[in-house]
């Protein structure tokens, strides 16, 4: 049910008033013998016909108060897909947190997918792009399912994306930044410390492998046993 009315039900009479609101002209509030009941988008009037005098019934109330809510969630979605990239499921959580019913939700994101407002492919290659010389490959698919972005759509954007040469390279850098963050020496403690940091990151084991024998090389510090992190 609509989040502006949570007991529609009751409500049902006749048109006695209708007013439009001080703060948004753009929508009026109806009421019913007397008694505020709902509002809703001055289109309405001329949508419905709405007049002093006319008689509503609960079910049309209800419908008008429904179409109104997916109205507004609509507009609402809108102003999320233009300000920034989200997913599909993403923008349906966020209306949902803000109270606008299911059924309101599933009809705006619907509406942004039919008017490429949302497009989890193209949401999925832009926070690859600006994703991948912050983390792995492994974590970008991980963040992205977690944002509700099919499977099979991550694993082709990053399949078609990714490239194993830049990966290392960005690997490197970032385990040389946190290499000149460690304020101990450079010990066998301090390695472990940078190899799981760039797990978390989610570079591979293989990637991993080949930063850190790399580190080692140019290390002058001694290290032994090693084979533990591989």
């Amino acid at each position: 049910m609509s989040r502006f009315n949570k007991e529609i039900e009751k409500f049902s009479g006749e048109i006695t008033k209708i007013e439009v609101q001080k703060k948004r002209k753009d929508r009026i509030n109806i009421y019913l013998d007397s008694e505020y009941a709902f509002s809703c988008h001055i289109d309405f009037i001329f949508d419905f016909k709405l007049e002093r005098g006319l008689i509503l019934e609960v079910s049309q109330v209800k419908h008008m108060v429904e179409m109104d809510d997916q109205r507004m969630a609509y507009l609402y979605g809108l102003r999320m897909a233009l300000t920034r990239s989200m997913s599909i499921i993403a923008c349906k959580r966020k209306l949902i947190q803000k109270e606008f019913s299911e059924e309101a939700a599933e009809y705006a994101v619907e509406k942004l997918v039919e008017n490429q407002y949302l497009d989890d492919l193209r949401y999925a290659q832009n926070y690859f792009e600006m994703k991948q010389s912050i983390y792995g490959r492994f974590r970008i698919q991980q963040d992205l399912m977690r944002q509700g972005v099919d499977k099979s759509i991550v694993i082709s954007v990053i399949n078609e994306n990714a490239s194993e040469e830049l990966e290392l390279e960005e690997a490197l850098k970032i385990a040389h930044k946190k290499m000149k963050l460690e304020t101990k020496a450079l010990d066998q403690k301090a390695f472990a410390r940078i190899y799981g940091f760039l797990a978390r990151k989610g570079y591979s084991a293989p990637v991993i492998r080949t930063v850190m024998d790399q580190m080692r090389s140019q290390s002058k510090a001694e290290f032994t046993n090693f084979n533990e992190f591989e």
